[in-house]
């Protein structure tokens, strides 16, 4: 329950840190990402009926729409994810972080216990999309713990001393007169 606990709080810490951090930021969000991003949250929860026994075309078959109507429902949340995540990437690419094969491994392997199938039956059903998906999400990954590592909470949150002083990692803008 402690371990569980303590994930917890470590999640409400990433979440309320990036939040501000996409907040503070001014992004042209392009719609050929939130597209992309759209397809990235089909394609989990493709993953996830399938571990139920389900597809995502049954899904839309239940539920009575169609798959443009399943992706519409989406854009608001996807237009907020891709925020995010150039934020986030703007931090990766500000700390030089990248993802090297023993990132890519283990997430591999993350995802592979998560459908209950061996690492070498899980990566047998990756195409190069789905290794660049499970790249990115380790490069954000390893972007998010610099930010957190760096959280300096205030009274009323959750408490966290970063074990190393904050970095800069963007400028902040001043207004011009």
């Amino acid at each position: 329950m402690e371990e569980k606990a303590a994930k917890n709080r470590q999640n409400a810490i990433e979440n309320i840190a990036l939040q501000k951090a996409a907040d503070n930021a001014i992004v042209e969000v392009p719609a050929v990402m939130v597209d992309r991003q759209i397809n990235y949250m089909l394609r989990d929860i493709s993953y996830q009926l399938s571990m139920s026994g389900l597809s995502l075309e049954d899904y839309v078959k239940y539920t009575g729409t169609d798959m443009n109507g399943l992706k519409e429902s989406y854009r608001t949340e996807a237009t907020a994810r891709v925020k995010m995540q150039l934020v986030i990437e703007a931090i990766g690419e500000k700390e030089a972080v990248a993802c090297n094969e023993d990132d890519l491994k283990a997430i591999i392997a993350e995802y592979a216990d998560g459908s209950g199938k061996s690492v070498e039956e899980f990566e047998k059903t990756l195409s190069e999309d789905d290794r660049e998906y499970l790249s990115d999400n380790a490069i954000a990954r390893k972007a998010v713990k610099i930010v957190t590592d760096n959280v300096v909470l205030v009274k009323g949150e959750p408490e966290q001393k970063a074990e190393k002083p904050a970095k800069k990692t963007a400028k902040k803008a001043e207004p011009k007169e």
